[in-house]
């Protein structure tokens, strides 16, 4: 069983829930992942589902080059990206990655999956495209 579940089923609202540590391999799925799915120059908002998840200081660095060399792909590609996070570990990641690189979109944090909902549903009204519920 995988310790992250991709889904694109509520698209142009792509949803990614980590259950677990990663392994090395499984962190490398989301890249190619997001590879595949902002490759054809859609607007999309990402939403991360954190249930458990331990930050391994390799992969925050990874997520840092991965996120620099894609920039521009990232900026032209993404609306907004919420985190639904239930974990203090994963919070202080996040804070890291977040001083090592700026995003070039909205990015929130949440507790309350429905607060992120309607966060997401308003920048998805900004940005012009169809918001899909993903509760």
């Amino acid at each position: 069983m995988s310790g992250i579940e991709f889904s694109e089923a509520n698209w142009p609202i792509i949803t990614l829930r980590m259950k677990t540590r990663l392994s090395d391999e499984e962190f490398d799925e989301q890249f190619a992942f997001f590879e595949r799915t902002l490759g054809g120059g859609n607007r999309t908002a990402i939403v991360y589902f954190v249930d458990q998840f331990s930050p391994n200081p390799a992969h925050v660095k990874r997520m840092a080059e991965w996120t620099r060399s894609h920039m521009g792909q990232l900026e032209g590609s993404v609306v907004c990206l919420a985190f639904i996070i239930k974990s203090r570990a994963f919070k202080l990641m996040l804070s890291s990655l977040q001083l090592v690189v700026s995003l070039p979109y909205p990015v929130e944090v949440f507790t309350d999956p429905q607060e992120a909902q309607d966060w997401v549903e308003s920048m998805c009204e900004q940005a012009g495209i169809k918001f899909t519920a993903f509760l």
